[in-house]
């Protein structure tokens, strides 16, 4: 395992606490204002750019201009997968699949509450509640002729002709993506372990299970699960915790090549990989870190003031994201010189105070309070949920439910 030191964890904060980010002009091309959170990446196709928000399919031209929406029985919180002029949908109440013109064609009913949580762990009370920082949900991934996604009761095979089950798998929540390697579909679970299954029966062919932090109490369930999907690259998987370990794993087996611990802090991010390294966001620990693939690394820590938890983009040799302060930053990963692209949100940071006692309704109880906090926090600061880049373009999901399209081009990369 490879682990980073207090010294050069000290020595990079303080150096970039002194770096000042230069603003330049990435520019807002337009904007389209959807109802509910945009957790799900917008997926584009040639002509077409797809999101959701709230319990609607939204199809818009590659300029902003909507072309069709479609309501369906559940709140979506994934991205669409476009398979020809199919699209398959995971919303709450189950899988949709809907024509390219938003017409749905079957639904595969499977009720998914998403990520629970014993009330007792957080000092919320004796309910089972939903996790209120578990936005994401699984979306649908194509493999031959089934469509495979993960759920609140497990990992589920469809056919992607008939919505007909093909298999399931039961088990803890999956909320990530399925990947798939070969004939193995690698599920991330919030049991804290990420699985390998044969593709074609759902049997398990391999479990690797996550390291718990030595000084956490083991009981704490905020401390347990892969909770973000995995990335594949020459033959491993790359996926972190909420349990401060990232991970680099043998796709062919299960077995660890490499990992490493972070401080305190969930690992906030899907993983990017770009070049020889591989990018990741941390939440509460408020920087990117990058990592050689091949070895683990430390190669990168660029601090923030805010959580990163959508997947950083590559953009020609360098990667962009953002935070959720509504910030968005380009970095070049070779000298670790990072730039200030847009603040899409107020220009003062607003999550330093966002949950802060006083600044809480007081008739509500704490869990309650927390929810109220985090809503109005992604709300007012743009917060960026998602990103995809395309021709130039950055594509940013936010917490308001609204979608920009940002001009990354305006002075090269």
């Amino acid at each position: 395992m490879q682990s980073i030191s207090t010294q050069i964890l000290r020595s990079l904060l303080l150096a970039s606490l002194f770096a000042h980010p230069t603003l330049f002009a990435a520019e807002i091309e337009w904007r389209f204002e959807a109802e509910g959170r945009l957790a799900g990446k917008p997926a584009i196709t040639e002509r077409r750019l797809y999101i959701t928000g709230g319990n609607t399919v939204y199809a818009l031209t590659l300029a902003g201009k909507e072309l069709w929406r479609k309501e369906l029985a559940g709140n979506i919180a994934a991205a669409v997968a476009v398979d020809g002029d199919r699209l398959y949908v995971h919303s709450s109440a189950g899988l949709h699949a809907l024509t390219d013109a938003g017409k749905e064609i079957w639904t595969y009913e499977s009720p998914d509450p998403g990520p629970l949580v014993d009330g007792r762990t957080w000092g919320w009370g004796n309910e089972i509640l939903a996790d209120p920082w578990g936005w994401y949900r699984s979306a649908p991934t194509v493999h031959r002729e089934t469509v495979v996604f993960g759920s609140g009761t497990g990992v589920h095979a469809v056919s992607k002709d008939s919505g007909d089950r093909v298999w399931a798998v039961p088990g803890a929540t999956v909320t990530a993506d399925l990947v798939v390697y070969e004939e193995t579909i690698v599920a991330a679970s919030w049991n804290n372990s990420i699985y390998g299954l044969d593709s074609a029966s759902g049997k398990v062919r391999w479990r690797f299970q996550a390291q718990l932090p030595a000084s956490k109490g083991l009981d704490w369930i905020g401390y347990r699960g892969f909770h973000l999907t995995p990335v594949l690259h020459e033959g491993r998987v790359f996926a972190g915790t909420r349990g401060t370990y990232f991970y680099a794993i043998n796709a062919e087996d299960g077995t660890e090549a490499w990992s490493s611990k972070v401080g305190s802090s969930w690992i906030g991010s899907p993983a990017m990989i770009l070049d020889e390294g591989v990018y990741y966001g941390l939440s509460d620990g408020f920087a990117l870190m990058g990592f050689r693939h091949d070895t683990g690394a430390q190669t990168l820590f660029f601090r923030t003031a805010s959580p990163i938890f959508a997947q950083p983009q590559p953009h020609g040799k360098k990667l962009v994201f953002g935070t959720l302060a509504g910030r968005l930053f380009s970095i070049d990963t070779v000298s670790g010189e990072g730039q200030l692209l847009i603040n899409l949100g107020p220009e003062e940071n607003l999550y330093p105070d966002a949950f802060k006692p006083e600044n809480m309704p007081k008739d509500l109880n704490r869990y309650q309070a927390i929810q109220w906090s985090i809503d109005r926090l992604l709300t007012n600061a743009q917060s960026v949920l998602n990103l995809t880049i395309h021709d130039g373009t950055a594509y940013v999901g936010t917490g308001s439910g609204v979608l920009y399209a940002v001009n990354l081009d305006l002075q090269g990369e």
